[in-house]
This record gives structure tokens, sequence and C-alpha cells, in this order.
């Protein structure tokens, strides 16, 4: 897979503005026709249009993302010594991620992931970080941990017919104009590129930095199919029982704000409702109260 050096001086990584092939000067990327300048901080590029106006985003919900995000750049050679409740909710986490993506979705993701093998594709997560999913690059609005390209959705910087495979995951929800988000996706994807989408449907509030809409199945469908990408397949994500786990333990979260209490709850539910979803994601109709779904798509 190429990184993110080759593809600037392959000319796919472009100008979010203008689309021209950028220039490099110094710690800078220049578009030289439309006189921009992007920095370089870090190794990562800068590459965005209106940098404050994806600060003024940032700020919003008290700049809750922009700090839980920046507190995962922790210096691994300096490890932070996990007291016990800390201990326990990452055990609660494991649990809850047992649920996680119904096998088909898995295999959805799988078969896109697997463009990263090709030694010259381009493969990006749009939204990614502070993890990384596979090898994709990370593409996000603030330069966190393991973001290496610092863009905007609506205004992605590829050229037309760039990229292999797009992976977008529990982002369109976060965006008020998601159409524009999958309209950028679809006019980078190369023909025969694929792209993974996947947000949630039956879920709470959850501002990163802001919560706008949640989607339907169809819903969803008719988001990639108005931008001309063509269904491989769709479905259920993640199931009805994780509806469960996230509504009574969110419930109990607004009736008590000790910390303690809700993590013994979620770890209780997690294993009391991992085996009714092995059972009930099979159902065709397990996405009418799915917490999530997905839709693998494939440019024409």
């Amino acid at each position: 897979m190429l990184s993110v050096d080759e593809q600037i001086d392959r000319g796919i990584v472009v100008c979010p503005r203008t689309h021209e092939r950028l220039i490099r000067e110094k710690d800078d990327l220049v578009a030289p026709s439309a006189g921009s300048r992007y920095p370089i901080l870090n190794s990562v590029p800068i590459l965005c249009s209106d940098p404050a106006r994806l600060q003024s985003y940032l700020d919003q919900n008290a700049g809750k993302m922009h700090r839980e995000y920046s507190e995962q750049a922790i210096d691994p050679k300096k490890p932070r010594r996990l007291n016990l409740t800390e201990r326990f909710e990452g055990w609660v986490g494991k649990l809850e991620s047992k649920m996680y993506r119904w096998k088909p979705a898995l295999a959805a993701w799988e078969a896109v992931a697997r463009f990263q093998e090709r030694p010259e594709a381009v493969c990006i997560s749009i939204g990614g970080g502070p993890e990384r999913n596979a090898e994709f690059l990370n593409l996000n609005i603030g330069p966190y941990p393991n973001v290496d390209i610092v863009g905007d959705a609506y205004e992605l910087p590829y050229a037309d017919n760039s990229v292999d495979a797009v992976c977008c995951a529990a982002v369109l929800e976060h965006l008020e104009f998601p159409d524009k988000a999958v309209s950028e996706a679809a006019r980078v994807l190369k023909p025969g590129g694929e792209a993974f989408f996947e947000t949630p449907f039956l879920q709470p509030y959850h501002g990163y930095p802001n919560h706008f809409q949640n989607f339907t199945l169809s819903g969803q469908e008719r988001l990639l199919l108005r931008h001309g990408l063509a269904i491989v397949s769709s479905g259920v994500s993640v199931g009805p029982s994780h509806v469960f786990y996230h509504i009574v333990t969110s419930w109990f979260f607004l009736f008590s704000k000790k910390r303690w209490l809700r993590l013994a709850l979620s770890a209780a539910l997690a294993k009391l409702m991992k085996p009714w979803d092995r059972t009930i994601n099979d159902s065709p109709d397990a996405h009418v109260l799915g917490s999530t779904t997905y839709v693998h798509g494939r440019k024409l």
C-alpha cells in the first residue's frame, strides 16, 4: 500500500479545494494556481481549506472529542499504571467488543480491507483514528494519534478516481451534511473501488463532537445509491441485543453517576446478552431493531 509521501509525489493526494497537484516547499505543500499553502506538522500534512471551521466544530460539546482523542497519545516508553477501576473498565470493554459486528458485516469489511494487500493500493479510513482500522491511512479533522492526513470529509484531499478502498465507520451520524461526505467518497474511488460504511440506527446520542442523525438500513443504502455506488451487500452489523445493552446502561448512567456501578451493570448485561445475539442476528429482520447497520458499496 502506498504511503502518504508516495501519494503526494504521484499526485494522488491533492489540494482539497482545486484538486491540483501539490508541490513541496520545505515544510509546506503548495497549490500554485490557487495560491494555497498547507503545512506538514510532524510528518502529517494538514490539508484543510478552512481550518477555522474545523476547529469550531471540534470545540462543540465542550471539546470532548478533542480531549479524549488527545489523551490516547500516551508515550509507549512511559506506560501509565492503570488503577483497579480502569482495569475493570478495560475488561468490560473486551466483553462488549465480543458483541460487535455480525458475521456478514465482518465478511464485508474484510473484503474491502483486502485491497490494502495490493502494493500500489490507496486505502483510506475517513474519520479514522486514534486507533487504526487494519492498515488503512487515517484521515481525520485533527492531528491525533495514528492520523496520517488532517482533512475534511466534505473536501477530501484526493484526486478523482484515485482511491482503491474507503472505510467510513461511525462517522456519518456526526456530519451535518452526510450526502456531501458520501459524494466525496464516491468521487475519489476508482471504478471497481469499494467502500464500507457503518452507521448507528438505534443508539443513544453521542457527540463526537456532535451527533446529527442515525440511519435506517434503507436510508443508508439510498445514501450510497444516489451517489453512484452499487450495493454489494448490506444488513445488520451490531444487533438488537446491543440496543438493549446500550439503552439500559445509558438509562442507568442518568440515574446514577457512580462509574463502578455502571461498569458492573455493563459487565452483567454483556455476559447476559451475548448468547442472544448469536440467534437474533441471523434473522433477516434483525436490522429493524439493530444498533448499527452496514453497507458494502462498489463504484461501477
